[in-house]
């Protein structure tokens, strides 16, 4: 069948993408599915940063190549052997497709699949095979199994999962990368666990605090740490009106400040995210040294403190005016052990070699993947 797919021709692309347009949108001819493998319509699709990673060059695939891998859709066709799905169920792509069979498959690591992640950098389907062609003949590979920049996508069975009829295809697609993602930095690099309590400081509109509301369930709790709304606010912050929704009963909000927080119980976790650059800013008026006493204190001992941060160039002295919005890794390790804690290590999830450095965090052409870090630390029993 002829569709039409966004296909990156060559790697190492400059930017900004917008000027520079790596991608061509291009109708190819999209063999059927193959034993084990699935016809997806394509309902919605995000770009993630391994799509850009591709495009800069900083994660070589071969090419062409039709990228996209966050998505979601419909099943239209099914190929030989698939019998657990029905043409009409929704289903989330998967980045990483999982044989069953292999050590790490073996173990519960399905992420770690040897026979997918292989199958991935050739740009082939799990089985070895692709399934894009140009009108000449030729091959485009596929991104991740997936190729979901396009109208529709074959994959193999391995590579999506069925959700429910309800959920929208937008929001569906998430789960693919992002959701998968971010759960991932909660639940593994913070440890985060049902029936414990966690505290997310300076949580913003909340994104992480959701997160953290599902991961310790009905039997935990999620404090948020914020500053006191401003008294002529239209409305309340999101943080505020996230609390007050029933879905997330388990979230309670201390407002009277991040400077001067008390928390009702200490916590298993602290996390705050993009966050703690801020506290030296000039104008915030804060004492640093005192907020890291606070956030020592409010740990359980053995607990842990994540802090998530966009990097600084290493040697990047502290900006009292908080420029470029970012923090010399090595400055957020020193302060937060001289508090007490106990550096455990680093999560390099977030980390982009090909940020710079040198442009703020909201310059267009850096924003939303910046290099960040992501240190844990641990309060000694």
């Amino acid at each position: 069948m002829k569709i039409r797919a966004a296909v990156l021709n060559a790697i190492g692309n400059k930017g900004p993408y917008a000027q520079t347009k790596p991608l061509t949108i291009e109708e190819v001819e999209l063999k059927p599915p193959g034993y084990g493998e699935v016809l997806i319509q394509i309902g919605a699709a995000g770009l993630c940063h391994s799509d850009l990673s591709v495009i800069n060059g900083d994660r070589p695939r071969p090419m062409p190549m039709a990228l996209g891998h966050e998505a979601a859709g419909i099943v239209e066709e099914l190929g030989p052997g698939v019998t657990d799905l029905k043409k009409g169920d929704k289903v989330v792509l998967v980045f990483v497709p999982s044989c069953g069979h292999c050590a790490p498959c073996a173990e519960g690591r399905p992420a770690l699949c040897e026979p997918g992640a292989a199958a991935n950098t050739a740009g082939t389907l799990l089985n070895g095979d692709r399934r894009i062609f140009r009108g000449d003949g030729s091959i485009v590979n596929h991104h991740l199994g997936c190729s979901a920049f396009a109208t529709h996508a074959v994959v193999s069975r391995n590579s999506v999962v069925k959700v429910h009829p309800d959920l929208p295809l937008d929001q569906a697609a998430l789960f693919g990368c992002a959701v998968l993602t971010g759960m991932g930095a909660v639940v593994n690099t913070a440890g985060v666990k049902p029936g414990q309590t966690v505290a997310d400081f300076i949580p913003g509109g909340g994104y992480f605090t959701r997160i953290f509301s599902k991961a310790v369930g009905p039997k935990g709790k999620v404090i948020a740490i914020t500053n006191p709304p401003p008294a002529n606010a239209p409305n309340p912050p999101p943080i505020l009106a996230l609390a007050a929704d029933p879905q997330y009963g388990n979230i309670k909000v201390v407002s009277t400040g991040i400077g001067s927080f008390v928390l009702p119980e200490q916590v298993d976790v602290l996390w705050t995210s993009q966050n703690y650059h801020d506290l030296f800013a000039r104008q915030r008026g804060l004492d640093i040294t005192k907020i890291d006493k606070m956030l020592y204190d409010a740990v359980k001992p053995g607990g842990v403190f994540i802090v998530l941060d966009h990097a600084a160039a290493p040697g990047t002295p502290i900006d009292p005016d908080d420029k470029l919005h970012r923090i010399d890794p090595a400055t957020v390790r020193k302060q937060v052990e001289s508090a007490g804690f106990k550096f455990e290590g680093e999560s390099t999830l977030l980390r982009n070699p090909a940020d710079d450095h040198t442009k703020t965090v909201f310059d267009p052409s850096i924003r939303g993947h910046t290099d960040q870090f992501i240190y844990k630390f641990r309060k000694p029993k």
